[in-house]
């Protein structure tokens, strides 16, 4: 699944957990696949909470499984920033009321970001 970590959005993670936010994962990916993935890439335990569609069995765009992120993780949509690389994905947030971030480019996420939050990237 992963081709490259990009460390800059592992940066960025680290950082935004040093400054207290929650941080979670809801990814279209098999739960084969999956599996031993946080041995492999340390970084996803950093997460406050994974969401893996293969181990929920419903994928994005669905609308059920923003719902269950919300209740799940107690997720206030209309404060909370949605960051995905499919528009489509981005689009159903939307309606939902996330806050949204379309990353075509992982080098500007924290440019990105600043648009929501209070961020400082030293």
């Amino acid at each position: 699944m992963f081709r490259k970590i990009f460390q800059y959005s592992v940066d960025v993670l680290d950082h935004l957990k040093n400054k207290k936010y929650e941080c979670y994962v809801l990814s279209n990916w098999s739960w084969e696949t999956f599996k031993g993935m946080d041995l492999k890439y340390p970084f996803l335990n950093k997460f406050d909470g994974l969401i893996i569609s293969g181990k929920e069995k419903l994928v994005k765009p669905n609308a059920e499984i923003y719902k269950l992120a919300t209740s799940r993780f107690n997720l206030i949509p209309e404060e909370t920033v949605f960051i995905d690389d499919k528009k489509e994905n981005i689009e159903a947030a939307k309606k939902l009321g996330f806050l949204t971030i379309h990353l075509t480019d992982p080098e500007i996420i924290i440019h990105e970001i600043n648009r929501f939050i209070k961020f400082k990237h030293e």
